[in-house]
């Protein structure tokens, strides 16, 4: 059958009669027999060695899938459109026959092929726009993981960029897999996040820079950052989390330039690298709109991409001794 397409192997299967449809023959001759039952539907299938997936019956009959989890989402939105559609096909679909009904897919799923998806796993995830969505998801780790739409308006990202982290997600085995599921493993997906930060979205984010006369101005303008819609990041916020950096530059995060206050802190076109830096606020979290300073797992991903001594010791003063660092850490 080494010629015959998939299809077809599925059209041949169905015209046969049950008796023979023995999931042992299946599997030696083409695939491996699966199924899944959702909202009191069963929905056979037939799953490849190359991790593809054909439907062979119901609604969706002959469709093909890249992967278990895109033939899973598939069937959820075919019977329970309404819903967030994020499942783990590698547990969401179960081998067929022979008394190992209750076999998860996974259970049988190649090494192999684990090894090759995890080398592409997070590919959208740790890209700039999937990096705005797994921020978001980190600075709320110990919660329900909020619907796709919540997701995309805190983020300033598509629905879509958000639909392909989490699904990278739930294949990754970083969210578990249950409505109003929470991250798994955030300790290291936010290792991974760091790293991809600093090369990825970093570089981005920097809307201006600025030399301001007087070194120490941040020192007495918390309110003013404030109702520009800023927060304080990277050296003044370390210094503002207790570490003992003393700011060379001041970072403000925030929608936009804020025009009112360089006038007012009379700041300059910078001849340099500048000592006021303004960087994009591209996250909007309703129970961090009022902090003076940004979540500090940004605070830390900034002073570990500044890449200097002092900001690098604040960084490890911030891991060791601020809670919601400690939370990810502990998970």
């Amino acid at each position: 059958m080494a010629h015959v397409s998939e299809g077809e192997i599925i059209r041949r299967l169905i015209s046969l009669p049950a008796a023979s449809q023995d999931p042992v023959a299946v599997a030696q001759a083409s695939g491996i027999a699966i199924f899944a039952d959702y909202e009191g539907h069963r929905t056979r299938a037939t799953y490849y060695e190359t991790g593809r997936v054909v439907i062979a019956d119901g609604p969706l009959q002959g469709r093909s899938f890249k992967s278990p989890t895109g033939a899973a989402r598939a069937v959820v939105r075919q019977y329970n459109p309404t819903v967030n559609d994020n499942r783990n096909g590698w547990r969401f679909w179960r081998v067929d026959g022979h008394g190992r009904e209750r076999a998860w897919l996974q259970e049988i799923r190649p090494a192999q092929s684990r090894t090759a998806e995890a080398s592409h796993r997070l590919t959208r995830a740790f890209k700039n726009a999937g990096l705005r969505v797994v921020f978001v998801l980190l600075c709320n780790a110990e919660l329900p993981i909020p619907t796709h739409r919540e997701i995309a308006e805190n983020c300033g990202t598509s629905l879509g960029t958000v639909q392909a982290v989490l699904s990278e997600l739930n294949d990754g085995g970083y969210v578990a897999p249950r409505k109003g599921g929470r991250l798994r493993r955030s300790r290291e997906l936010f290792t991974r996040w760091v790293g991809a930060y600093a090369t990825e979205l970093y570089p981005s984010l920097q809307i201006a820079v600025f030399d301001a006369l007087d070194p120490a101005w941040w020192r007495t303008s918390v309110e003013e950052v404030q109702a520009a819609g800023g927060q304080w990041g990277a050296e003044v916020a370390a210094h503002l989390l207790g570490s003992r950096l003393v700011p060379a530059r001041a970072t403000i995060y925030a929608p936009k330039v804020p025009t009112e206050l360089a006038i007012r802190r009379r700041f300059q076109r910078a001849s340099g690298s500048g000592n006021v830096e303004i960087r994009e606020r591209f996250w909007s979290l309703p129970n961090r709109s009022d902090a003076v300073t940004v979540p500090t797992l940004l605070t830390y991903a900034d002073l570990l991409a500044i890449d200097d001594p002092r900001t690098r010791e604040a960084a490890a003063f911030l891991r060791e001794n601020d809670e919601d660092l400690r939370r990810i850490d502990e998970s």
